[in-house]
Parts: structure tokens; sequence; C-alpha cells
């Protein structure tokens, strides 16, 4: 297991024998490679999760790096519980690590575009950057995945995707950019410190919870608050798996999202509530 040494020359040497490590592939875990294509107003993927008629599903979302101090430790405790998780990672931060962003892969866990820079001020200066860094970050995720395989294209906004955030009159126009180019968007409903630290008054009315965790150098204490919530999340009775392991079948009801309220709330952690005007697609269940 990658472990931090003060030798860039070790880490490297660290994290490719932990790609090489085997480990027990879950069989009966099925990542549904055919989500259907987005449409621009029902790319909302915290709404179908929402929607999806599922309960006590967690899903562990992380989001920064891939960090050569933070992210093997986050590695290491996931594997430690056997469960997959989906990390949201930065471009110049996978040419950085690589071997950790293929870890991570290579260990079943789901890797998708936060940004390619890290810097909002650049990722959201207009419409053509913005899509630029989405893609080019997916790129350099396939690029790093095993047989260039590629993921399901779910993205997620730096900062959150809600009116009321930095950036956000910009976010609602890219909302449809994302979906033109085949991209859902995923927010979470509750951060994941807290909801280790006060489990049950942190925990939000939801049937499923899309639980955020920070992956940046900095952010030390997440490998410890994330083995204390995956110990919660199972005796409490949770399923905790990727993003993508969802079944897109029958039917869902979508709120018609124009106009849409805005929410006055900073804290992006709940789901938004559903409105009488309707519309049906898609509807994503748990695979059996």
């Amino acid at each position: 297991i990658v472990k931090c040494t003060k030798d860039k020359k070790e880490r490297e040497n660290a994290a490719m024998q932990a790609t090489q490590i085997p480990y027990k592939e879950d069989t009966d875990a099925k990542f549904d490679p055919a989500i259907p294509d987005p449409q621009p107003g029902r790319n909302d993927y915290l709404d179908i999760i929402s929607k999806s008629g599922e309960t006590m599903h967690a899903y562990l979302t992380f989001n920064g790096g891939p960090s050569e101090n933070v992210t093997p430790d986050i590695l290491d405790v996931l594997r430690k519980y056997n469960v997959k998780a989906t990390f949201f990672v930065n471009g110049k931060d996978i040419k950085d690590n690589p071997l950790v962003c293929r870890r991570a892969i290579e260990e079943g866990h789901l890797v998708l575009p936060l940004s390619k820079s890290g810097n909002a001020d650049i990722l959201y200066a207009d419409k053509t950057t913005f899509i630029d860094e989405v893609e080019e970050t997916y790129d350099l995720i396939v690029e790093n995945s095993p047989e260039n395989k590629k993921p399901v294209k779910i993205y997620r906004f730096l900062g959150g995707s809600y009116p009321n955030t930095a950036f956000g009159s910009d976010k609602q126009r890219y909302k449809d950019v994302l979906a033109e180019n085949g991209y859902y968007y995923c927010d979470t409903n509750v951060s994941g410190d807290k909801l280790a630290q006060n489990y049950q008054n942190s925990k939000p009315n939801v049937n499923n919870l899309v639980i955020e965790f920070a992956n940046r150098d900095e952010s030390t204490s997440t490998a410890n608050n994330l083995d204390i919530l995956i110990k919660k999340l199972i005796d409490d009775g949770y399923t905790i798996g990727r993003l993508d392991e969802i079944e897109f079948i029958n039917e869902i009801e979508f709120e018609d999202e124009t106009p849409k309220p805005e929410n006055n709330s900073k804290d992006d952690s709940t789901e938004k509530p559903s409105s009488t005007s309707k519309t049906t697609t898609a509807k994503p269940t748990t695979k059996p």
C-alpha cells in the first residue's frame, strides 16, 4: 500500500507496487456502462438518485487531487472495508501523480473530472474554457486507465452547482453545455467530515446519501474521518457504492427546470424539492 515518503522516487516506486498488488474483484458489482445520454435540463444526477426509488444507499465522493499525501491513505481505508467510491479530480494533479490516479482506477474506484486547472477563475471564465477543462481532464483519466477504458460521464462543479455559489449564474448556463457534451452533473447532500463526527445530527432526511470529502494535500483528517464514517454506515445498514452503480430502466419524474427558484442557502447539501410541473425519462434502480 502506498504510504508517503520524503523521497519522490520512493513514492513513485511504492505507487507502482500498489497497482500491482492483487485484490479480490467484487464479481457481484455491476457498473453499468449503458447509462443513457443526458438531455439538457435533465442531467442533475443528485436529483436522479433522490428519485430513483432506492433507499439506504451511500455514495462516498472525494473532491480534488489525486494527492500524493492524502489519496493513498484514503485508498487504504476503502480497501480495508472493500468498498468502492468516486473521485472527482483535477487534470493538473493527475499529471503530477499519475500512479496514484491509476491505483484508484485499478482498485475499482470511479474517477471523474472536476477541473483541469483547479482554479475557479480559469474554469468558469467562459463556456469554451469550461468544457475544454472538463473534456481534457476526462481524457487524462482515460489515458491513465487500464486499456484506456472510458468511465461514465458525470461531472462535479468546482464549488457546487447552485445559483448562490461563486460563479453561480455561469454554472446554470453550463449545465446544458455539459448535457450537450454527454455529461450529467452531481452535487452532494452531506459533508463526510460532519457526518463522521456527529452522525445522528448531521445525517440529512433523504433516501440516499451522496457524501463529500476533500482530497487535497491539506486534507489530513479525511482518511481518519472516512474510517469512522464507513463503520457507522455499515452498522446503520447502508449499501456503499460508486455513482455509476445504478441502472436506468422504467421511468422517473423530473421537476421542470425552467424557471428554477434560487437556492438561498449556502449549503449545497440538500436535495432539491420536486415541482408540480414534471416530465418523465429513464429511471435508475439498483441492480439486483
